[in-house]
This record gives structure tokens, C-alpha cells and sequence, in this order.
């Protein structure tokens, strides 16, 4: 469908795909007025970036190598009207990554 959608989201799964394609896709299905709401990781964090070194076993190789950057996030641009980028702190997850194998985060 074309021009269709007032809102289309998407939650971590840009560094997965052929951003141009994703792109374009988004572009395609989102009324002209509409928005394009994305949640991704981000590659600029030093912290993170760090964590994401020091955890090596927790992510694919392709997944390494594809983490998003501002520049790939502006590369939008080419298909999408307005491209902003809001950060958001993911020092709370990080705070938590201690606890991931404590009962706490076990699934019932």
C-alpha cells in the first residue's frame, strides 16, 4: 500500500536489513504528513560501545558489524522528509546486565 499509513514503526530491527530498501519501504507506506517511528541501538555511544566489546558472545557477527550509526540514520533523508534523532540513555540496561543470570530475569 502506498501513502496509507499516518505512523509506521519499527523496534531494533533497521541493523538487520538493506537500509536503503528499509527505507524506501517506509517512505512508500507512510502518508505524506505522516511519521516514521524507529527504536534502534545506536553505535555512537562510547559506553555502549564498550559493553557491546566486552560482550562479544551476546550478538551475531552481523549484528556487530551493522550497528546503526547517525550517518546511516540520516541516510533517510533520501526517502523520508524530516529525519531527527532523539537519544535516549541505555545506561539502566546496562546497570542491569550484572543480574541478567539471577532469578530475577529468568522467564516462568
Amino acid at each position: 500500500m502506498q501513502d496509507y499509513f499516518d505512523i509506521v514503526t519499527e523496534y531494533e530491527v533497521l541493523h538487520h536489513l538493506n537500509l536503503d530498501r528499509a527505507y524506501d519501504e517506509m517512505a512508500r507506506g507512510v502518508k505524506p504528513d505522516g511519521q516514521a517511528i524507529c527504536v534502534e541501538a545506536l553505535g555512537n555511544n562510547f559506553l555502549i560501545n564498550y559493553y557491546r566489546r566486552e560482550t562479544p558472545g551476546l550478538r551475531t557477527p552481523w549484528e556487530v558489524d551493522h550497528i546503526l550509526k547517525k550517518s546511516k540514520i540520516f541516510g533517510a533523508q533520501r526517502d523520508l522528509q524530516e529525519v531527527n534523532i532523539l537519544g535516549l540513555s541505555c545506561l539502566s540496561t546496562l546497570a542491569a546486565v550484572p543480574f541478567r543470570r539471577t532469578p530475577a530475569f529468568r522467564s516462568s
